[in-house]
């Protein structure tokens, strides 16, 4: 079983954190409402003096991390004709494995297996 590292023992979803699997599905708003609710944050904390007012690159990480509290995603499945992320931050997840599908509206058992066997055969290459 997996425990998942971002939340504590007081949490009061604490009895649902042992999960083999994660699934999250996300639409074209999560991205713009990850970035929005971010600035928001950065500006709050900034006019009441808790960060500098310069904000550089490590005080947006810190916070992109924080505000997506869920492991980066080994495989994401995105539906539908266009290649494109559709919104979602490409940042949150550099070595996330993106599959496609033609769409989500019945979508066949077959189709859906074709893209997990895709990604048990793919290799992350790092580097080079």
């Amino acid at each position: 079983m997996n425990y998942h590292p971002y939340l504590n023992n007081n949490d009061k979803y604490f009895n649902f954190l042992f999960l083999s699997l994660w699934l999250l599905v996300l639409s074209s708003d999560d991205g713009h409402n990850s970035i929005v609710n971010v600035a928001k944050s950065l500006c709050e904390e900034a006019q009441a003096s808790s960060i500098k007012p310069h904000v550089d690159i490590p005080i947006i990480s810190s916070k992109i991390s924080i505000s997506n509290f869920l492991p980066d995603p080994d495989l994401a499945i995105v539906c539908g004709s266009t290649k494109s992320l559709l919104g979602y931050p490409p940042w949150t997840s550099p070595l996330t494995e993106i599959m496609w599908l033609s769409s989500h509206y019945k979508c066949s058992y077959f189709e859906f297996h074709s893209v997990l066997y895709q990604y048990a055969q793919s290799q992350q290459r790092y580097g080079k």
